[in-house]
Formats: C-alpha cells, sequence, structure tokens
C-alpha cells in the first residue's frame, strides 16, 4: 500500500529547477540528494528529462543501476526529441516526438494534464497512457519482470501550468508510484494488449492498435501494391515511422476489410490527417483496400 503522501527524491543539482517546481507540493516529503547517493535511495526518483538528454552517460548509469536493483524512476516534461533507446538499455527503440496533447487516458481515468511530446516505440508492455488520436504519453519500461521501473512521463506531471490542478498532478504521481511498485503480476496491462477478438471495423482496429495500426495502415495506402511490398521499407522510406516485420504480419491478419477511402477517413479522425495530406501531396494512393 502507497502512502497517500510518500517520500519522493530529485538530484540535488535540481532541487531549484523550473521542471520540478511542484514535486513539494505532490508529495509528503521530497529529499535533495547528491547524484551518487541516488542509484541505492529506494524512494522514487524524479528526474528532469532534459537532464537525461543532455548527460547521457550519467543517465545510462544511474536508470539502468536503479533499475537492476529493483528501484524506480520517473522522468519528466521537459524532454528534448531524440532517441531514449541506448540510455534505457531497451530491446526496441524508445523516441521522443514533438506533438501537444491537452490530456490523456490512463486505465479508464481522465487526465486534464497537458504535454508537449509523445513517446514512440514498437515496445508493447509499459504502455499505460495515451491520447487519444495523438499517441503514448506515459510509459514505463522494465528490462525483465523484477527490475525497476523507469516511467517516462510526457504528461507535464512537476512544473506548474496554467489550467492545470496541482491535485490532479498529485493524484496522477500517486498513482505512478502505484503501478510501478505494484507487483509484476498485478501491473495494469498495457494499452497495446491485443484483445482475442479481431476488429470489425477500422474504427475499432484503430482503436485497440493505436500507433502501430495507424503506422500499418498509412504504409499501404503509400504502396502500390501494398499485399506484396515489404511495408517495414515503405514505413521507414516513405513516412519516416517504425513498423517492425512481426507487427506488419501481425496487423495483416487483424486489420479488417475496407475500402482506401475508409482507411484515409479514419485516419484523419484519429488524428493522423498530416500524414494522409502528405501522401496525398506525394502520390497517388493505392486503390486495393484492405481484403481479407
Amino acid at each position: 500500500m502507497i502512502p497517500a503522501s510518500p517520500t519522493c527524491i530529485g538530484l540535488d543539482i535540481h532541487q531549484n529547477a523550473a521542471d520540478l517546481k511542484v514535486l513539494p507540493q505532490l508529495v509528503g516529503t521530497a529529499q535533495w540528494i547528491p547524484l551518487s547517493d541516488a542509484i541505492a535511495a529506494r524512494p522514487m526518483l524524479v528526474l528532469p528529462g532534459l537532464w537525461v538528454a543532455d548527460s547521457p552517460r550519467q543517465a545510462t548509469e544511474l536508470l539502468r543501476g536503479r533499475s537492476a536493483a529493483g528501484l524506480h524512476t520517473v522522468i519528466v516534461p521537459r524532454f528534448r526529441a531524440g532517441a531514449l533507446t541506448n540510455i534505457l538499455g531497451s530491446p526496441s527503440s524508445v523516441e521522443l516526438a514533438a506533438a501537444e496533447f491537452r490530456s490523456f487516458e490512463w486505465g479508464g481515468e481522465h487526465y486534464a494534464i497537458p504535454g508537449f511530446t509523445i513517446i514512440k516505440t514498437a515496445l508493447h508492455a509499459g504502455k499505460w497512457g495515451e491520447a487519444p488520436g495523438v499517441g503514448t504519453v506515459l510509459l514505463a519500461f522494465r528490462p525483465h519482470s523484477v527490475a525497476g521501473a523507469i516511467v517516462l512521463c510526457a504528461a507535464t506531471l512537476t512544473s506548474r501550468i496554467l489550467g492545470v490542478a496541482t491535485a490532479t498532478q498529485k493524484h496522477l504521481l500517486l498513482r505512478i508510484i502505484e503501478a510501478a511498485s505494484a507487483p509484476t503480476n498485478a501491473i495494469a496491462a498495457s494499452i497495446e494488449d491485443v484483445p482475442v477478438a479481431n476488429p470489425s471495423t477500422i474504427e475499432e482496429f484503430l482503436d485497440q492498435e493505436h500507433e502501430l495500426g495507424a503506422a500499418y495502415l498509412l504504409s499501404r495506402l503509400a504502396s502500390a501494391n501494398p499485399d506484396s511490398a515489404d511495408l517495414t521499407e515503405v514505413a521507414q522510406q516513405r513516412l519516416g515511422i517504425l513498423l517492425p516485420p512481426e507487427e506488419a504480419a501481425r496487423l495483416r491478419y487483424r486489420a479488417p476489410a475496407v475500402q482506401p477511402e475508409e482507411i484515409r477517413l479514419a485516419l484523419v479522425r484519429f488524428g493522423w490527417g498530416a500524414y494522409v495530406r502528405r501522401l496525398r501531396v506525394e502520390s497517388e494512393f493505392n486503390t486495393g483496400g484492405l481484403s481479407k
């Protein structure tokens, strides 16, 4: 059971950082400790994303050391766009990209906390929160089941922002601590856990498959012969997005049979209009749609 007012720690070099300004109001005690002590300190460590990007060697040692010891860390905005794959030691790419959202969903709860980056990754496990039509905003990475969680939170959690109640930020932080500290067999399911039944509509497909589903559909639209093309290559070269081969094969099986115009309209409704418009400018769409 997590106390209502837990202790969190931050590095002493960040005690006056604007990105952690609200942290003392969200927890019972905020302790500021030197970097040398942080690798073994038991409370949740809160780090600003800019420090992680600017100090990759120190961040790698700190994050991986804490995770290996079963200790949890949450990284909060501001972030710098770019890859965190090497710092985290993730088997799949984890990238931060610029994107604006006003709120997001996590496990049936709505959080009116905005942000200006999203998390792009092929990882499935640990995708906790999503801004509908925008992307993943809350990701918990563990290299193995008994490791500590490294939580990437793209929502503005520990800094002041106009129109966001401190109580809302506190509730989110407490829930992150609780979810990270839960036994691995009790952790909430990822937002990308695939349901048993195949979706019957393209909207249901996108609702279940999120960014990967959109990447698959866009890659089909970008290919003249999508049923024979290497959609992984199409996604990378034409769209600059990641679509692993095994996911392309899985999604082909799950996608319902629809016409291209239905795909385009659904993608626009789910926030992928910029990619659809880009394809319109560059070339003609395929006309084959999706079939079984």
